[in-house]
């Protein structure tokens, strides 16, 4: 398997655990409302991957959110006056070369899970 598969299906094995959802409802191209029961109320998580969108909310918003964003497009969904603030993350490919990045004087490296934490504490 190559990095770029790796990355993907890590990435949506993450996004799955964190919003709720099957891969399949991921990789299809509907909206798609899950919630998640653990979650301390009022609760919502809205993503945008590829054509789908997904949007995880707490039990007691589940309904209400849905009437809401009833027959509206990602744009719309993302205007929801519960939303405030929008954090992106970038995935980038791995069409770089050895030559581009030293010529930079930049290094790529690859984290998953656990690796990922010690380099969160240098933050706080």
């Amino acid at each position: 398997m190559n990095m770029k598969v790796i990355i993907k299906k890590k990435m949506e094995e993450l996004l799955s655990k964190e919003f709720y959802y099957s891969p399949d409802e991921l990789n299809g191209k509907s909206t798609v409302y899950t919630v998640n029961f653990n979650a301390k109320p009022p609760y919502i998580k809205i993503l945008a991957y590829r054509n789908c969108v997904v949007v995880c909310t707490s039990e007691n918003l589940r309904y209400k959110v849905q009437e809401l964003l009833q027959s509206k497009n990602r744009d719309e969904i993302f205007e929801l006056p519960l939303v405030y603030g929008q954090t992106i993350h970038y995935v980038p490919n791995d069409n770089y070369t050895e030559e581009a990045l030293i010529s930079l004087d930049c290094k790529c490296e690859y984290l998953f899970g656990r690796d990922i934490f010690p380099y969160w504490i240098d933050w706080f």
